[in-house]
């Protein structure tokens, strides 16, 4: 077995401590990168975390900048969906696939846990300002030119047949 690094395991525990005072308050939102699917009452989830330097990783959460050069990194709860893409828009507009990593199609979900780490980091450009992180969950594979389409047309609340999104905004500024 391997232990996890103290640092990370604070920010886990942040995290969990953030989730619960938000079920306190009884907020559901997108921008708390959560949806309850009626039909289900299963949670799907985006989580990220970021490594900044040297330095050990970190929930990243409403509110908390990130830097250019800083390396993120996504947990998700799929609830039963068989194929996850993850992308992105950032504040110049800049539509980037984050998982898989510059596919053109979601890829298929091997391991049915209920929560998964994302293989692989993606290393953040030098582009300033707002980006939306999205994850895309679907029973059939999705095309990145669908889902890029769909956040054009309405990136707070994108919309595809048959497709759920978990989006979760951030803000990178200089260091």
């Amino acid at each position: 077995h391997q232990v996890a690094e103290p640092g990370f395991i604070v920010a886990c525990l942040k995290r969990v401590l953030q989730h619960l005072h938000l079920a306190q308050q009884g907020l559901r939102s997108v921008e708390e990168k959560r949806l309850l699917l009626a039909e289900t009452q299963t949670w799907i989830t985006l989580e990220i975390f970021a490594i900044r330097g040297d330095g050990g990783p970190f929930a990243v959460g409403p509110g908390v900048p990130l830097h250019p050069k800083d390396r993120i990194r996504f947990v998700v709860s799929p609830a039963g969906a068989k194929y996850l893409l993850v992308a992105s828009r950032d504040g110049a507009g800049t539509f980037s696939i984050y998982h898989p990593f510059g596919a053109q199609q979601s890829q298929a979900l091997n391991d049915m846990k209920a929560r998964l780490d994302v293989p692989g980091a993606v290393e953040l450009d030098e582009t300033l300002g707002p980006e939306r992180v999205v994850a895309v969950f679907s029973e059939e594979p999705v095309m990145a030119e669908q889902v890029e389409a769909a956040l054009r047309a309405d990136e707070k609340n994108p919309k595809l047949p048959g497709v759920r999104f978990v989006s979760f905004e951030f803000v990178k500024v200089a260091p």
